[in-house]
């Protein structure tokens, strides 16, 4: 569906189980089939690379990216691998600052993800393209991201485990939290954390137990209609064929 580029999943037996828990003992629950058919669609918000750089940093998310910056310029090093810096915006956290590391493409080394606390993008380039001013604000908009190692994936997982249950319960605005991949560094892993972005908290740390977190504003899920209701559903998505099927 053109738009929407999040998607969310829930292990099925988790599902029934929290299913047969909420409605007590004798309760049982399972998965049927249906022919496809149109949903309504609520608005996901636009969580791309392009709509995030696109966003106007705030003064004092300026303000804090030039102090950061000024730190940033003596981490410049070709001997190392950081080709150079740069101002820059986060695609983790739409609408906060970041700066931008460039690194070789054959740089391995660790680069931090703050720098006075401002996020960090790692994004692999060429010395030629650094001269030329051609390198990429962000990762993503370099090409495919590289696939994911599966223990830098199992260390987040972990992370989520042991906050996902508080954090749940002290923020009323989250409503989901995931695992999946920084787009400000695709070689780590980040808690994917969904946000009402109509009640969005002052403060969003964009890190949990040394993981990067990745928010998703936007509005909550919920189902827009059951297989039993013969209504019509109002048509919010493109032609069928091009909409969202289940």
């Amino acid at each position: 569906m053109a738009g929407v580029v999040e998607a969310v999943a829930n292990p099925a037996h988790e599902v029934l189980d929290a299913l047969g828990a909420a409605e007590g003992e004798g309760a049982s629950f399972r998965f049927t089939g249906a022919n496809d058919h149109p949903v309504s669609c609520l608005s996901y918000g636009n969580n791309t690379a392009a709509a995030a750089l696109a966003r106007t940093l705030s003064a004092a998310e300026t303000a804090r990216l030039q102090r950061a910056m000024l730190t940033a310029r003596g981490w410049v090093n070709p001997a190392q691998g950081v080709l150079g810096v740069a101002a820059g915006k986060s695609v983790d956290q739409p609408g906060a600052a970041a700066v931008i590391v460039f690194v070789a493409e054959s740089h391995h080394g660790a680069v931090p993800d703050f720098v006075e606390d401002v996020r960090t993008v790692i994004v692999p380039t060429t010395p030629h393209a650094i001269a030329q001013a051609t390198a990429p604000e962000s990762p993503l908009l370099a090409g495919a991201l590289p696939p994911l190692a599966g223990s830098v994936f199992a260390q987040a997982l972990a992370a989520k485990q042991k906050i996902v249950a508080g954090l749940m319960r002290s923020q009323p605005a989250i409503f989901g939290v995931g695992v999946g991949q920084s787009y400000d560094n695709p070689a780590e892993a980040a808690l994917v954390i969904y946000v009402d972005k109509h009640q969005v908290p002052a403060q969003l740390p964009a890190s949990y137990n040394g993981v990067r977190v990745r928010y998703v504003f936007m509005d909550r899920l919920h189902v827009t209609r059951s297989y039993s209701q013969n209504a019509p559903v109002p048509q919010h998505c493109a032609s069928r064929d091009e909409g969202l099927r289940d």
